[in-house]
């Protein structure tokens, strides 16, 4: 499992890198991207392409508030698809190792910032001093040195750990096997009801919501049809502001004229 192991590893720490760290947040580092490519390097895209979609799911609505700390999804998603390939269980087990997982992964990421703050002394001589290069290059390698910390640790999960997890499902009772099945199934709803709870307080994205919902099941259009129908109305929606924006900005223009 050392190849698995380090391919999946390799995918988790581009994509974290990229995400939390180089870019300015492209949310690649989301279970629905991971999966597929998790699936991808292991040699079943199908599978990983479920998984992540399913794990999205549970963590769709979850969101950091205050100094509360949300579940680590990347890590969960990524590990819990590698197993389930690995391991040929199926998706519910997945989202059923998934959250805990993510809840762990929580702890990592206060451990990760500990790391980044044991490098601020540093980054604050290069303010002082002035030495603009030297903080540049810095930035890159200590973040490229803080995001390898989960990377190492998903590499360690999948190279020695699969093999246990393979064990422990296979003694596992089968019913509870099927009680994992159920609540991995109902994990999905979870997430879907904490995003209505929050779609609830924002004015006219929850008709948008309910409007998917009532394609999908009452007219029976595809998930992709939705998608592109969402996608046109998000378009328009924005040339509209942007419209109403030049027209503000326009008016402004006019009363300054006007009183200068």
């Amino acid at each position: 499992m050392l190849l698995e192991g380090l391919l999946v590893a390799l995918v988790y720490y581009v994509c974290d890198l990229l995400s939390l760290a180089w870019c300015a947040n492209p949310m690649i580092n989301r279970p629905i991207v991971l999966g597929p490519l998790v699936g991808l390097v292991l040699g079943n895209l199908e599978v990983g392409i479920q998984v992540g979609a399913s794990v999205e799911l549970v963590f769709l609505g979850v969101a950091s508030i205050g100094s509360t700390m949300p579940a680590n999804a990347a890590l969960g998603g990524t590990i819990a698809a590698a197993f389930v390939i690995l391991t040929n269980s199926n998706v519910e087990v997945a989202l059923a190792l998934a959250v805990p997982i993510g809840t762990l992964g929580v702890f990592t990421n206060e451990l990760r910032k500990i790391i980044t703050a044991s490098f601020l002394p540093m980054f604050d001589k290069y303010v002082e001093t002035g030495n603009v290069k030297a903080y540049d290059r810095s930035i890159i390698w200590v973040s490229a040195l803080v995001q390898s910390f989960q990377a190492i640790l998903v590499f360690l999960c999948i190279a020695f750990g699969t093999e246990y997890i393979d064990l422990i499902l296979n003694t596992i009772p089968d019913p509870i096997i099927d009680g994992m099945t159920v609540a991995g199934g109902l994990l999905p709803a979870v997430g879907l009801g904490i995003m209505s709870v929050m779609l609830l307080g924002k004015k006219g994205s929850f008709l948008y919501y309910l409007l998917g919902f009532a394609l999908v099941i009452f007219f029976n259009i595809s998930t992709t049809a939705v998608a592109i129908i969402a996608f046109i109305i998000a378009g328009v929606e924005l040339y509209r502001d942007m419209d109403l924006q030049a027209m503000i900005e326009k008016n402004k223009s006019k009363e300054e004229d006007f009183f200068s």
